[in-house]
């Protein structure tokens, strides 16, 4: 019997396989030494400026670069490679000198598009007939938006409108209807729940899932989904006939409950996403964007207590004007943000369109579920689907540099665009069911006026 039972079976098979063993390293060692022995270290160059943080759209920029020459660097041919072109462009290169032991020279850059690329030197031999010999290190490109006179419009005619409209809104308030919500605040707490739990757990799902490998966008969509309930929820609702007293109620109580929730978020999923930079919560936006309209409401409010004719006069065309300000909003925001567009994608467009409406079903089915009145249901289900993108908007310009903050923009604008489609498609359903059951005149215009 053999005395090294069982370790004999394990040494046979070792044996066994120490040939094989032998001609696969042989053979990995040669094939290493022949990829190191072809392949070519890329060419080390000085760029300057070392990076282009901020060309602007059809700008140019000289860049100036130098670089130690390899030999036979005469016969060759030197061009700029760019990563992605729909970006930035190159130039030819110009003015190539020696000047102590370094080789000198310059090219252009213009932008094209928002966006980042890269440019890197190549070095061809003409004789060969190759593309590429030799490739030096990378010049990263960062192309930006040059600041525009129509966004400021946009911003303040907005806020103006607006500003007036919640005036009107203060005009129409019911103390005792606003008393009710606030001492059964069954709405308040649903829009607190969906706000601040279900929407910002929601969106950090579809980021993973819609954007994997984009933190950016990921972040941009996380932001959109902890914002607080926003102003156009109040005009939706008072246009679509909910009880605009639940919702105004709703919106300041979501907008004050932000100065906790958002840097709750923001520290905790929202840096999981974005670790690397540090981010700030505007608590200075926060504060006005919820301090303003409150402002507003009670300016209505004191006209419609002193000067009753006044607070008649601007309810009676309230109702006109919400929509008027409706279409306004879109329309001007479509033009405004239409070099987005190009940044559009399935994914971007389902992200923006399942955000909202989850939101909405959410608000509707729970209290559906707590047997609210109608017209409460309709209120807190506009409430919990319409997020305040202006503020996400805001977080995103400050926590990311140009055109990051630009780019990363097309989220909570998909979400803003995708909003009011289930609410226009329920507006004109209620009118058509509105006309459905008008009832008609047993007696014609004709027979009435001959009588």
């Amino acid at each position: 019997m053999c005395p090294l039972w069982p370790l004999h079976i394990i040494l046979l098979y070792m044996i066994s396989l120490a040939p094989l063993w032998f001609a696969a390293c042989h053979l990995t060692t040669k094939q290493t030494k022949a990829l190191y022995k072809n392949t070519k270290p890329p060419m080390t160059v000085l760029f300057n400026p070392s990076v282009i943080s901020d060309l602007i759209i059809s700008e140019t920029k000289e860049v100036n670069f130098s670089f130690s020459p390899v030999n036979g660097f005469e016969g060759y041919n030197l061009s700029c490679i760019v990563t992605n072109t729909d970006i930035a462009n190159a130039g030819q290169i110009q003015i190539l000198k020696r000047h102590k032991g370094l080789v000198h020279g310059s090219f252009n850059v213009s932008g094209s598009y928002l966006g980042h690329t890269s440019i890197k030197l190549c070095l061809s031999d003409p004789a060969k007939g190759t593309d590429c010999e030799l490739t030096s290190n990378e010049l990263v490109v960062h192309v930006i938006r040059k600041p525009r006179v129509v966004d400021t419009i946009f911003t303040v005619t907005v806020v103006v409108l607006v500003a007036v409209i919640f005036v009107n809104f203060g005009c129409t308030l019911d103390t005792n209807r606003l008393k009710d919500a606030i001492v059964r605040p069954i709405g308040p707490l649903i829009g607190l729940i969906c706000h601040f739990l279900i929407l910002p757990l929601v969106s950090y799902a579809l980021g993973l899932y819609f954007f994997p490998d984009s933190p950016t966008l990921r972040l941009g969509l996380f932001f959109t989904g902890i914002a607080p309930a926003g102003g156009a929820s109040n005009i939706w609702t008072f246009t679509l006939g909910g009880n605009l007293d639940l919702s105004i109620t709703m919106t300041a109580v979501s907008t004050l409950a932000s100065f906790g929730f958002i840097p709750l978020w923001v520290l905790t999923l929202g840096g999981s996403i974005f670790a690397e930079r540090q981010m700030e919560v505007p608590f200075e936006k926060l504060f006005s964007s919820g301090v303003t309209p409150l402002v507003c409401l009670l300016i209505g409010f004191g006209i419609q207590v002193y000067f009753k004719r006044l607070s008649a006069f601007m309810v009676r065309f309230l109702k006109l004007f919400s929509v008027l300000l409706i279409g306004f909003i879109i329309c001007f925001a479509v033009i405004t943000n239409f070099y987005l567009f190009k940044f559009f994608s399935w994914q971007i467009i389902l992200g923006g369109m399942l955000l909202p409406w989850i939101g909405y079903f959410s608000g509707w089915l729970i209290s559906y579920l707590l047997n609210q009145p109608n017209e409460n249901i309709l209120a807190i289900t506009i409430e919990t689907g319409v997020q305040n993108t202006g503020i996400s908007i805001f977080l995103l310009r400050t926590c990311l540099p140009q055109p990051d903050s630009d780019i990363t923009t097309v989220v909570p604008v998909s979400v803003a665009l995708m909003t009011p489609i289930p609410l226009l498609l329920f507006s004109l359903l209620k009118r058509m069911r509105g006309k459905a059951h008008r009832p008609k005149l047993a007696v014609s215009d004709s027979e009435i006026l001959s009588s």
